[in-house]
């Protein structure tokens, strides 16, 4: 290994150290923090749930057939992803079949309805979520990164990839009118966030973290979640409003809310919501202790408690799966005597893999994954024969995390036979596989929360 490629590779590290986002800032402040007779709410504020059962899902990224997934362009894009665009809607069609008899009162979508806001896309989730309608469960949408303007909505045939028509959202509220937004008892005038009461004395949050009015019209959508000011503004004045009203909240979003794993912020921080910590602690304190989220495609919940002096200040961000992605999972959700009981389910089968399917969803994430971190490792200097030694360790401990409640193993990384230059990225990278292998508490899959002190059982 020269010196040249040794520095060559520190250089490039330390540039993407410096480049990490950083969003917990904890400068902004909230009413119950200035505002004593918000406090005095705040403090007297002991939620009471009303019964309630529910199903979660998340990130289906559907992409309409029609729009061509044959030919070497969609090849070509599909390797530098790591979704199952060919069988979503076969995908979607089995999660349809697989909840129809579940006993449900409503169901989450956590966004990214589409692979990137084609409007076709949208028509046809639209029609999808009717079908789930029709079993009897209402549904309540809210946008993710990819549906709203997003400026790389294609299709495909052949060797070419041509731009088709997306949604701005006006067009993304009338596709969904029937899901959230015509049912709405409020909703903010500056964001597609509203707020639905599908129990009486409970109250959805469905808030839209997404930041399309700022996407580029011919390039890909912002990944990074933020709420504007005004939205925030909102936000909190319809927390008061339902404590002021007796009513038990939980919200539901498509940015994390809490890290999900250590190293979280810092090398994926576009995955979590700017200022995160303010504002998890802020809806805590106005009793949303319990926030339904998507976005990184795992299966994973992490929970915070503040000493801050007020009653039980906890929350719980629930992080579902993707649908396009390994472990394919989707979530039922009871409420019964002040106790959330969380159950993960899969789906299994699909018309082309009727028999093999989890097996199929597990290999092509793992394989899917080997393209993305050899181009990640090489851009470090890194040699292919150190890149085939690291890179299936480096997309198991992504898959091991995609699963939920993980299990450390003895050796994060074997570098036995690689060279020096691949152990010292490795050893940069280690923090981050670390990271996936750490299992944040509580449990990921299935549990039970007690709703009124944090809890787990």
């Amino acid at each position: 290994m020269s010196k040249s490629k040794l520095y060559t590779a520190v250089f490039l590290m330390c540039i993407a150290v410096a480049f990490t986002s950083c969003k917990a800032g904890n400068q902004r402040l909230f009413l119950y923090q200035t505002d004593p007779e918000v406090r005095a709410l705040v403090e007297n504020n002991h939620p009471t749930y009303p019964d309630a059962r529910f199903i979660v899902f998340s990130d289906p990224h559907y992409f309409a057939p029609e729009l061509g997934t044959q030919g070497s362009a969609f090849e070509d894009y599909l390797r530098q992803d790591r979704k199952m665009l060919r069988e979503g809607p076969e995908i979607f069609n089995a999660f349809v079949d697989d909840i129809k008899n579940v006993t449900a009162d409503f169901v989450i979508l956590c966004g990214d309805m589409t692979k990137d806001g084609e409007l076709e896309s949208h028509r046809q989730v639209a029609g999808l979520l009717a079908a789930v309608e029709q079993t009897g469960k209402k549904v309540y949408v809210v946008p993710g990164n990819h549906d709203v303007n997003n400026g790389v909505a294609q299709s495909f045939s052949g060797d070419t990839a041509s731009r088709v028509a997306n949604v701005d959202p006006q067009e993304f509220k009338n596709i969904y009118k029937n899901f959230g937004y015509s049912e709405a008892i409020a909703a903010d005038d500056n964001s597609l966030s509203y707020i639905v009461e599908p129990a009486p004395g409970l109250w959805v949050f469905a808030l839209d973290s997404c930041r399309y009015r700022e996407n580029a019209a011919d390039g890909p959508p912002i990944t990074d979640g933020k709420f504007y000011d005004a939205t925030l503004g909102w936000i909190e004045q319809m927390l008061i409003k339902a404590i002021q009203q007796n009513k038990a909240v939980i919200g539901c979003m498509h940015h994390g809310v809490r890290e999900h794993f250590p190293s979280n912020e810092k090398y994926f921080g576009d995955y979590l919501l700017d200022e995160f910590e303010p504002i998890s602690k802020m809806f805590a304190a106005y009793g949303m202790r319990f926030v339904f989220t998507g976005h990184y495609h795992a299966q994973d919940i992490t929970g915070k408690t503040w000493n801050s002096g007020l009653p039980d200040h906890f929350l719980f961000d629930i992080e579902t799966g993707s649908l396009a992605t390994y472990p394919v999972p989707w979530r039922k959700v009871s409420i019964s005597d002040q106790k959330m009981n969380i159950e993960s389910h899969q789906i299994t089968a699909i018309a082309s893999h009727p028999d093999d399917f989890l097996d199929f969803a597990y290999h092509f994430v793992l394989n899917g994954m080997t393209d993305i971190i050899n181009a990640k490792l090489a851009g470090y200097g890194v040699s292919k024969k150190d890149q085939e030694l690291l890179t299936p360790q480096i997309s198991l401990a992504y898959v091991t995390h995609l699963q939920g409640d993980e299990q450390k193993p003895d050796h994060y990384l074997d570098f036995t036979g690689v060279s020096p230059l691949g152990v010292l990225v490795g050893e940069v990278e280690g923090d981050l596989v670390r990271g996936w292998y750490t299992d944040l508490p509580p449990k990921d899959n299935d549990l039970v929360i007690n709703m009124s002190t944090g809890v787990v059982d």
